[in-house]
């Protein structure tokens, strides 16, 4: 379970970083989504899809909001949030646990975020809006893992001051 969780977090922190950079860069679109999707190996599943060239707001929903596509990130933070709610937890602790909280917060905020307005291309710098969505998660998601690890692998004392 913690090695799966693992790498579901590091595949969803590995999208964010990815689909940030990608928009960060000034060529058109043209240019860079049909990379992004080769990169995500989402091509294939694109073009079922979509019978027409790459356009953003698609491989948006592809790549982070869709949950049937493996490699996106709505479909890694589905995946975590199963695996946090069959983790051994202390039955004195709150429930919902912290990191079943974190879990919720990323699937909420990726569930409200509305696509077609983060894709419209605004001034400089490009997308900021999308960006500082994708940065928000990714910073969540590190979190997340920061928080599994101080639960579930820290095991030493700490220090009082």
């Amino acid at each position: 379970r913690f090695l799966n969780s693992g790498r579901r977090l590091e595949r969803a922190i590995g999208m964010t970083t990815l689909v940030a950079e990608a928009v960060s860069v000034t060529p058109s679109e043209d240019a860079i989504l049909e990379p992004l999707l080769e990169v995500a190996d989402s091509s294939m599943t694109y073009r079922r899809r979509h019978f027409a060239r790459p356009s953003l707001p698609f491989v948006l929903d592809l790549l982070l909001a869709d949950p049937s596509n493996a490699r996106s990130l709505a479909f890694q933070v589905d995946a975590l949030a199963s695996h946090m709610q069959q983790l051994p937890h202390d039955p004195q602790a709150p429930s919902p646990t912290r990191e079943e909280r974190i879990v919720s917060e990323i699937a909420e905020a990726l569930a409200q975020a509305d696509l077609d307005v983060l894709s419209i291309r605004d001034g400089a710098p490009p997308y900021a809006a999308l960006r500082r969505l994708l940065v928000a998660l990714q910073d969540q998601l590190e979190t997340l893992s920061n928080t599994i690890t101080h639960y579930y692998f820290a095991h030493g004392e700490q220090r009082v001051s």
